[in-house]
């Protein structure tokens, strides 16, 4: 796109599309639910609207047995599927980078020899957002507009070790701090970290949805 060479450096429109662009979001989803609502309170008629897709009989039974048994779905199902959703999309969005990126990445194994100033490891070394592409800085943006869990945050790049770099960082700059420092993750080694977080994450949220489901249910 044309405008896109400008955008990369005029941050003011960059910040007034972007903010745009979110209340216009914010209006579409607001009105949506405003005008499902009063559809809801005003045009349904159950005594019309029987056994369909807003009125579905609980049990449906065919020559004595039970042919049709909906579980019925509240507000915690509806964000846990999206949760496994969200975290399967991400995994396979880190395993494709990874893929596609396979030939320029690199193990760093003397990292902790390349002192402070080595870039892409924490505040101290060059922010945060150095080394991201466009799809990580987008990345990192949904998460902050979507995550209701820094873990999700931690997850993306090995950042819970980044956290720890953070708070070394914070305390040399106090004077507080001993003299050994802890390394952070090459990039290649904070995707498998992220990874086996979505992973682990998602079997374990998954059991404890269906144990909570069984317990509930029966």
């Amino acid at each position: 796109m044309p405008p896109y060479p400008y955008l990369a450096t005029d941050y003011g429109t960059q910040l007034s599309l972007f903010t745009h662009h979110m209340w216009i979001g914010g209006f579409l989803i607001v009105g949506a639910a405003a005008h499902a609502a009063i559809f809801m309170v005003r045009d349904y008629d159950p005594t019309i609207r029987y056994n369909d897709l807003l009125d579905r009989d609980n049990l449906v039974s065919v020559g004595g047995k039970v042919a049709l048994l909906p579980i019925p779905l509240g507000t915690a199902d509806f964000l846990v599927h999206h949760i496994h959703a969200f975290t399967i999309h991400v995994t396979v969005l880190i395993l494709l980078k990874g893929v596609l990126f396979a030939r320029s990445s690199r193990l760093i194994p003397d990292k902790a020899n390349l002192g402070f100033r080595f870039p892409c490891d924490g505040p101290g070394r060059g922010s945060y957002g150095s080394s991201l592409s466009a799809y990580g800085l987008f990345f990192l943006g949904a998460h902050f507009i979507w995550a209701f869990s820094l873990m999700f945050l931690f997850s993306g790049r090995g950042y819970w070790q980044e956290l720890i770099e953070s708070i070394v960082w914070a305390h040399n700059k106090l004077k507080v701090a001993p003299a050994t420092q802890p390394r952070a993750l090459s990039i290649v080694q904070g995707r498998a970290v992220g990874v086996t977080h979505y992973l682990l994450g998602g079997i374990a949220t998954t059991w404890a949805f269906f144990l909570a489901r069984i317990i509930a249910v029966g």
